[in-house]
């Protein structure tokens, strides 16, 4: 599965933002501003965000799925914006 995503802090200030190609390796990207941890188990992505300015982690399941359209969690003073589609 693929996600879009950005990661926005309030009110409005997109900090980061890229693809996650999430698969059934486990993968780490590091950032300056945060770690994410990602690996696609079953019908399930598993996602650890690591925001260093706050040292939260954020973990999660994401349903394998296409979005359509923008979906958001609320991390506190951030916010994840993120579209899912499959990969081809």
């Amino acid at each position: 599965m693929i996600v879009e995503f950005g990661l926005i802090k309030k009110p409005d200030s997109l900090v980061m933002k890229g693809n996650l190609y999430i698969t059934e390796n486990e993968r780490l990207e590091t950032t300056e501003i945060a770690d994410v941890w990602h690996k696609l188990t079953g019908d399930d992505a598993n996602v650890k965000i690591t925001i260093h300015e706050n040292n939260m982690d954020w973990i999660f399941l994401i349903p394998v799925h296409e979005s359509e359209s923008w979906e958001v969690i609320d991390l506190n003073e951030y916010f994840l914006q993120f579209k899912c589609k499959p990969c081809i």
